[in-house]
């Protein structure tokens, strides 16, 4: 008989097949190592798993008759049988890449998936070629490899970890993997960084966020405007400079006003600026308890600082009236901790102790201290 009519004869009959699965077990591979070898002598098609593992941990507890009848057997137990207890506490211990995977196997995985759950740090970085996605210390790079095609590796403490390359546009994955994370109601965000280095990127983001019915639950946010070339001259001055503020406020507009606490606002180009107006209408940015304003190319109003707790900004100068509306503010506010106004060349200390009533600095008044370092004008709370 022909190599092929016998394995004909074996698939044919099932205890020969099961015979054959007493053998693979008396060979002491592990079940998936005895599975695969089946497959590979007898075709893929002898024998589905569920029903191997079945027969392989028979035969492990020395029950080697052949001739068990399954058919008054329970039906075996599936995913969509494991209470739903179970499966959070199986989603618990996965990364952010693992319940991404497992929420595409079915949908009572993607309503697991989507429960409410806390991430404490997402991080967004756009630039030209590389887009970087990092959710609670896993980080994602999604590189612009071919046209058409990108490649997305993990990064571990000693560097990149793997690589795929899939037939995607680089930015269509980065941002669908971001959206996940942020389009899902459920999830508390505590920190939220985005940095973009290419404000034509971020159209993509924008058009997603417009799309949501719903505020995203961030408690810090934290934005970085930088271009992705930028003149070393350090007398650089442009010709016309880029207005970004538009960018920032498709973000923060979609943010949960009163949960969000934290604002921290950069720009690191000299092509662009930001102006402020718009963004301090907002009630998240009202409603908000800190805000940090890490460059000159940022103009802040004064008065929409009054109302904030903890301030650190940069301001092209300040008159006296102005440190008057914050001293007073700030003895208003029981909350208030502290204040940091970094002031852009010379600052004039005579018109301040002017409008404050005072002859020098260090200055006490009631519950708050105002001091002047350098070109940084200090409130304390004491």
């Amino acid at each position: 008989m022909s190599d092929e009519r016998m394995e004909e004869a074996i698939v044919s009959n099932k205890k020969y097949v099961l015979a054959c699965v007493r053998y693979e077990f008396l060979t002491g591979k592990p079940v998936y190592e005895a599975y695969q070898s089946l497959c590979d002598i007898l075709g893929d098609n002898v024998m589905n798993y569920p029903d191997f593992d079945f027969w392989y941990y028979r035969f492990s507890n020395g029950n080697y008759e052949l001739d068990y009848d399954r058919s008054k057997d329970p039906p075996p137990p599936e995913l969509v049988d494991i209470p739903d207890l179970v499966v959070d506490k199986i989603i618990g211990n996965f990364d952010w890449t693992a319940r991404c995977l497992f929420r595409k196997v079915s949908k009572k995985c993607r309503l697991a998936a989507d429960r409410p759950h806390v991430i404490n740090e997402i991080e967004f970085k756009v630039n030209p070629d590389w887009i970087y996605l990092t959710i609670d210390n896993e980080l994602l790079a999604y590189q612009n490899f071919r046209r058409g095609s990108c490649r997305i590796g993990t990064h571990l403490d000693d560097g990149i970890h793997a690589f795929m390359h899939l037939l995607f546009e680089f930015g269509d994955h980065a941002h669908n993997d971001f959206s996940i994370a942020i389009g899902n109601p459920n999830v508390q965000i505590k920190k939220l960084w985005i940095k973009i280095k290419d404000c034509d990127l971020q159209e993509r983001l924008s058009t997603f966020l417009n799309s949501l019915d719903h505020y995203i639950h961030v408690e810090s946010f934290k934005m970085e405007m930088d271009k992705s070339e930028t003149s070393l001259d350090t007398f650089y001055v442009p010709e016309d400079e880029i207005e970004v503020q538009d960018e920032v406020l498709a973000i923060l507009s979609r943010l949960k006003p009163g949960i969000l606490k934290t604002i921290e606002l950069r720009v690191f180009d000299w092509d662009w600026k930001m102006s402020t107006n718009e963004l301090a209408r907002t009630e998240q940015w009202l409603q908000a308890k800190e805000i940090t304003i890490d460059d000159f190319q940022i103009d802040v109003d004064i008065d929409s600082l009054l109302h904030f707790n903890k301030i650190e900004v940069f301001v092209e100068g300040i008159s006296g009236e102005e440190v008057l509306k914050l001293k007073n503010a700030f003895l208003d506010n029981e909350q208030f901790e502290e204040c940091h106004i970094n002031i852009m060349g010379t600052y004039m200390t005579a018109e301040t102790l002017k409008a404050l009533g005072t002859e020098g600095f260090p200055f006490r008044e009631r519950t708050v201290m105002i001091n002047l370092h350098l070109n940084s004008l200090i409130f304390t709370k004491i």
